[in-house]
């Protein structure tokens, strides 16, 4: 087949987080099997117009906004000869795609974001963001739709009142060749967030969060890996909240890097209120890394409560998690143990594998 992907943004932009990483991950396994897979995507600083990366050819233009515009005019112009089914990747904003192609295609939606545009985005773009999501249902009525838990099923049919048997379930994958037990832990307790710094991850409230912790656990550490639209912030507000040496900011790391991080932590923290999945939690999990996160949608399947990790009600519940912990090293064994186990189950070759199936049942 040739597969044409629309997605926000690539595996190569600074941005890039775990939904870059599901499509790359089943992309470059589509094009090692012998498929022709184009990704379009929006430029950015220092990028190249087109590219290979694994396999796949990257094809940008636009920006953040702007390849909205920009899809359909490459489509009509300089894609559309060349594909015979459409990967649509809806990330808040949708590409619209059955608008400008009749061809096949299957769209991939992680999570609904209605709550997040007020968060990420200023008015009135949050309104028009939340009215664009809204229109899904109408222009995508028959395409197929994989999504990645099934708490994120639950919302787009809750929500967005979408056709339920529209919707399929496929998880996302781990590179357990990368993201396994190291030997040993940083010897003082640190905490690790691993993803992209935008402000509905809350960022902010795991610092606050980190601040409380300290006063019983002062040897405590918190590493914050990634980079994002708040990372300038955020190391400000370290110095307003007096904690920048016990803070340390990594920003874009290497896969490699990554994966020592994740290795040396003891307790993987989100406070993000909203995820599809939360594959950075996973890749903790295969670490034997237990994580902490807010009784969620998405991360409520990624973390399971009590056995790969704990699950908060609210701010003070999630300091009271942290402490309990990074002191009980019996209770972080056994979850490291039961995280390990449960991270095994997921591959990126079953989940290209199941997606191939549907595309090529669409096509």
């Amino acid at each position: 087949m040739r597969i044409l992907v629309f997605s926000w943004k690539d595996i190569t932009h600074p941005w890039a987080g775990g939904s870059e990483v599901n499509i790359h991950e089943q992309a470059k396994r589509w094009a090692a099997a012998g498929h022709e897979v184009t990704m379009f995507s929006p430029s950015y600083p220092g990028a190249k117009k087109s590219e290979f990366v694994d396999g796949v050819k990257i094809v940008r233009a636009g920006g953040r906004f702007s390849v909205y515009a920009m899809a359909p005019l490459y489509y009509i112009f300089k894609l559309r000869r060349s594909c015979d089914v459409i990967v649509d990747i809806e990330n808040g904003i949708p590409f619209f795609t059955p608008l400008f192609s009749t061809k096949p295609k299957v769209t991939i939606m992680h999570h609904v974001h209605k709550t997040v545009f007020a968060k990420q985005l200023p008015f009135p773009l949050s309104k028009i963001g939340e009215f664009l999501e809204s229109m899904i249902p109408l222009v995508y009525r028959n395409v197929p739709f994989i999504t990645g838990s099934e708490n994120s099923k639950s919302e787009m049919v809750d929500i967005l009142h979408m056709k339920k048997h529209s919707i399929r379930i496929i998880y996302n994958g781990l590179n357990h060749d990368k993201y396994r037990v190291a030997a040993k832990k940083a010897k003082n307790p640190v905490i690790v967030y691993f993803g992209r710094l935008m402000r509905y991850k809350n960022l902010d409230t795991l610092m606050r969060i980190f601040t409380e912790v300290i006063k019983q656990l002062p040897e405590a550490e918190l590493w914050i890996a990634g980079t994002g639209e708040t990372e300038a912030e955020l190391r400000e507000l370290a110095k307003k909240l007096n904690i920048e040496n016990k803070v340390r900011f990594f920003g874009r790391v290497s896969d490699e890097d990554s994966a020592k991080i994740l290795k040396s932590a003891w307790v993987f923290a989100t406070c993000s209120k909203l995820e599809g999945w939360g594959i950075t939690v996973l890749e903790g999990a295969a670490c034997g890394t237990p994580a902490v996160a807010y009784n969620v949608s998405g991360l409520k399947e990624s973390v399971q409560d009590n056995q790969t990790g704990l699950l908060a009600e609210d701010d003070a519940d999630f300091a009271d998690k942290l402490r309990i912990l990074l002191r009980d090293k019996k209770l972080r064994e056994k979850l490291s143990k039961q995280a390990i186990a449960y991270a095994k189950k997921f591959t990126w070759d079953n989940a290209a594998e199941q997606s191939l199936r549907l595309l090529l049942n669409e096509k």
